[in-house]
């Protein structure tokens, strides 16, 4: 277990005095490693603006690296960036001063928060605060309800009424529960707070956490000096929150996020010292760390005696960001970065007295011809199947039981996938591709390629009427945590997965619906009184069976 943290005497300081003493104090270096790490990533495309602050006991140092756009200026101390998963850390300062003025208990149930849903099952209505923040709630870490217009923007249209409609039909998993990372348990944990004061969530943040810590530069929807985010390069959109602001939303600067660091490894100095102390304490086990209200715990080794890592990394469409503090060294580090690349392996690095991670490759562009030559169908040596494709959007790959991701090439026949820290390579002989390995996790999975040609399902498809249509339309759940959600969309059907980009499909045989690219059907059942009923999704190497769950 950890050793206790070490507090210093108490003293409190105004937000401007605790600035001032952070501008007076002495400077500290950023190791040559890490600064080559970013300015290697800049180099590659993969990075665009980065903002770094490092706090060592009394000294400080902030770093500004790249441009916020290209042929822009550095980042600057008061840009504001979207911090994502981070802001997590924030709405456990919430809980926990919602817990120190007794307006919530750990043992509060969702039934007592959410008088106004009808759970179906009572195993989630029982489930308590403290497991949502500890994030053994068994909620997933997407709502299986979510169907983004726009996968650029997925959170935009996903209010309180889906929310509570997903609360009222879903069915919890097993009472003694396993660590399972969920951002939407913290937004249903942000809400059961709100409802206990009767306030918006935004607004009591703003009031109860981000004031006292003198982040006057930080909030929700429009922010001063709101970047922009990119991904290789490219502008994207920023991402617009309702209901799940709590565990994704809030937009913070590096001068506030270093404000914050310095109240977590002084708390003394703090108006909010109780809460701060009460995130840190560790609650549950998370996959070889801990996990505490606020932060995930790692272990590392300091004199003799093992003591807490706390950290938390978030990353949108078109930003990242890590926080992390050791009380044991009084250090912290804040990364921003407005390129939507995971700054966690860097963080946890610099933190952990540890060398510096690779930088991120960079990203070679592949479009046709050249993406030709991996299009085939692959099997792996312990089965299993793997399927490439070359689209208009470039090439995916798509192993059996899993939708299609893409990827992006960053050496020869090297490429990443999209979504994950997964790589996939190919193998040449006499210049003919002749198989692939997957590799993640440690892990190395070699496939053979069995075909040049990615297996279609091409069919002639006709326009269908509304009336016609309309039997089909609803939604279908394909398990606990993924649906399947049907438009008619007059002359077809847009289908769509949860948290994927919706698809359009038309007839093209009795009850079936296939797309235009030949790699989609959605075949429709129906029962002994022509009623739909359910679905079979065939996506490539994905199939799938969901019975109909209107709700």
């Amino acid at each position: 277990m950890p050793a206790p943290f070490v507090f210093r005497a108490r003293s409190v300081v105004s937000a401007a005095a605790l600035a001032l003493l952070f501008a007076n104090a002495a400077a500290v270096e950023l190791p040559d490693g890490f600064r080559a790490t970013i300015e290697t990533g800049i180099a590659n495309g993969r990075f665009q603006g980065i903002a770094v602050a490092l706090v060592d006991r009394d000294s400080h140092g902030e770093w500004m690296f790249g441009e916020v756009e290209p042929g822009g200026a550095k980042p600057a101390l008061d840009d504001a960036f979207e911090i994502g998963s981070t802001t997590r850390t924030f709405t456990g300062l919430l809980l926990a001063r919602a817990l120190v003025a007794g307006k919530v208990r750990l043992e509060d149930t969702l039934g007592t928060h959410f008088p106004d849903v009808r759970f179906a099952d009572p195993q989630l209505k029982a489930v308590t605060l403290g497991q949502l923040a500890t994030h053994r709630s068994g909620l997933p870490n997407v709502p299986p309800n979510l169907f983004p217009r726009s996968v650029e923007d997925p959170y935009v249209a996903y209010d309180a009424a889906a929310m509570r409609a997903y609360l009222a039909h879903a069915q919890a998993a097993k009472s003694e529960r396993a660590y399972r990372y969920s951002d939407f348990g913290i937004a249903v944990l942000g809400e059961a707070i709100a409802h206990a004061y009767g306030k918006e969530y935004r607004a009591l943040l703003a009031s109860d956490v981000l004031a006292p810590l003198g982040m006057n530069a930080s909030g929700f929807g429009t922010v001063p000096r709101l970047l922009d985010g990119h991904r290789d390069g490219t502008s994207t959109a920023h991402w617009q929150q309702q209901v799940l602001s709590p565990a994704t939303g809030l937009r913070a600067t590096l001068g506030d996020l270093s404000k914050f660091a310095t109240a977590e490894l002084r708390p003394d100095t703090s108006p909010i010292r109780a809460a701060i102390l009460l995130t840190r304490d560790p609650r549950a086990g998370a996959g070889g760390g801990e996990v505490s209200l606020a932060w995930q715990i790692v272990p590392v080794r300091s004199d003799g005696q093992n003591w807490p890592l706390l950290w938390q990394a978030g990353i949108t469409g078109g930003f990242a960001s890590f926080v992390g503090i050791r009380t044991d060294q009084q250090r912290a580090v804040v990364l921003l970065g407005n390129a939507g690349v995971d700054l966690s392996a860097l963080g946890l690095a610099l933190l952990g007295d540890r060398g510096p991670p690779s930088p991120p490759p960079k990203v070679i562009a592949m479009m046709p011809p050249a993406s030709l030559a991996y299009e085939g169908w692959y099997r792996f040596d312990g089965g299993g199947d793997l399927v490439v494709r070359s689209g208009a959007d470039g090439l995916t790959a798509q192993v059996t039981g899993l939708l299609p991701q893409a990827m992006a090439a960053y050496d020869d026949d090297a490429f990443e996938l999209a979504g994950d820290v997964s790589q996939l390579t190919f193998q040449r002989e006499a210049d003919r591709i002749t198989g692939a390995t997957l590799h993640f996790n440690g892990t190395h999975l070699r496939a053979v390629r069995l075909s040049e040609g990615a297996p279609t399902l091409k069919r002639n498809t006709t326009p269908s009427k509304a009336e016609d249509l309309a039997p089909f339309a609803g939604d279908y759940a394909l398990s606990p945590s993924l649906r399947a959600h049907v438009v008619a969309a007059t002359p077809g059907l847009r289908v769509q997965l949860t948290g994927t980009a919706p698809l359009f499909v038309q007839a093209c045989a009795v009850d079936r619906f296939c797309d235009a690219d030949g790699t989609l059907e959605v075949g429709f059942v129906r029962d002994a009184k022509r009623r739909v009923t359910g679905l079979a999704w065939r996506q490539g190497v994905l199939e799938a069976q969901a019975t109909r769950d209107d709700w």
